[in-house]
C-alpha cells in the first residue's frame, strides 16, 4: 500500500478512504467500481472524467486558470488515492503516470492480461479436477465450489447448475448410482441438496466396508468345504487333521 502521506495531505479523507476496496490480485472490477463511487461522493472525480485542460497562459481568462488549477488538484488527489488503495506489489507493476485518467487506464490494461490467464487457470481446475476417492467428498465439493466462486468474482457468468453438473461429473464410479439418479431427474439439484445426497452415499459406503472386511476376516478368505461328523446335529468339526 502507498505511504500514509495521503492522510497527511488531507486527514479528512481517512473515513471515506476506508470505504474503497484494496486492489489485490483478483478484484480489479470491484476496486474500480468502489473507487469511482467514492471519488464521486467526495467530489474528486473530475480528473478521471475529464481530460487535462490546456495549460493557462498570460492571456487566459481567470476562469480558465481557476479550472486548470482545480483539475490539477483533483488529479494529484486521485493519483494518491489510487496508489493508497493498491497492494504494493501491484503498484510496482504499473508504469507511473502523472495523469490520473491515463494511470487508471494503465491499471486496467495490466489486469486485462492477468484476468485472462487466471480465469483460464480456474476454469481448467473446475472442469478437470477429479475426486481422488481418498479425501472427504465434502472437501472435494468445497474445492470445486472455491474455483467456481473465484470465477464468479472475476465476473465470469456461471450458474449454480453448471457447478453441480461439474461436481457430479468429477465423482468416481463409487457414485455411479447417484449419477444415474441425477441424470434421470427432469429438474436440477441445488448445490446444498446434491452435497447432502453425495455425502450420505459416502457415509453409507463407509458403513458397508467394515461388514465386508469382517466376513472376509472370519472365513479366512477360504471357500473350502468343512468336515462334518455324522450326528451331533451336523455341527462342523473344527479339529485339525493330523499330518
Amino acid at each position: 500500500m502507498a505511504s500514509s502521506s495521503l492522510t497527511a495531505f488531507d486527514p479528512g479523507l481517512s473515513l471515506q478512504l476506508s470505504a474503497i476496496k484494496i486492489l489485490s490480485g483478483t478484484n480489479y472490477e470491484d476496486w474500480k467500481e468502489s473507487l469511482k463511487v467514492n471519488l464521486a461522493i467526495m467530489n474528486l472525480d473530475l480528473a478521471i472524467r475529464e481530460e487535462e485542460p490546456p495549460k493557462p497562459t498570460a492571456k487566459s481568462y481567470a476562469e480558465e486558470k481557476a479550472y486548470h488549477e482545480r483539475w490539477e488538484h483533483f488529479n494529484r488527489t486521485c493519483l494518491m488515492i489510487m496508489k493508497y488503495t493498491m497492494d504494493k506489489s501491484i503498484e510496482q507493476s504499473v508504469p507511473d503516470n502523472e495523469n490520473a485518467k491515463a494511470y487508471l487506464a494503465d491499471i486496467g490494461k495490466q489486469f486485462t492480461k492477468f484476468d485472462k490467464a487466471e480465469k483460464a487457470t480456474y476454469m481448467q481446475l473446475l472442469t478437470s479436477t477429479k475426486y481422488d476417492g481418498f479425501s472427504s467428498v465434502r472437501e472435494h465439493i468445497m474445492k470445486l465450489t472455491h474455483y467456481f466462486n473465484k470465477l464468479k468474482d472475476m465476473k465470469v457468468e456461471l450458474v449454480e447448475d453448471f457447478l453441480v453438473w461439474q461436481i457430479m461429473k468429477s465423482l468416481s464410479t463409487q457414485f455411479d448410482g447417484i449419477k444415474s439418479a441425477y441424470n434421470s431427474q427432469k429438474g436440477e439439484w441445488s448445490l446444498s441438496d446434491m452435497t447432502a445426497i453425495v455425502t450420505q452415499e459416502e457415509a453409507r459406503a463407509k458403513m458397508d466396508k467394515p461388514e465386508s472386511a469382517f466376513i472376509v476376516t472370519n472365513d479366512g478368505g477360504s471357500h473350502k468345504k468343512k468336515n462334518f461328523k455324522p450326528g451331533n446335529n451336523s455341527k462342523p468339526n473344527f479339529k485339525k487333521k493330523p499330518y
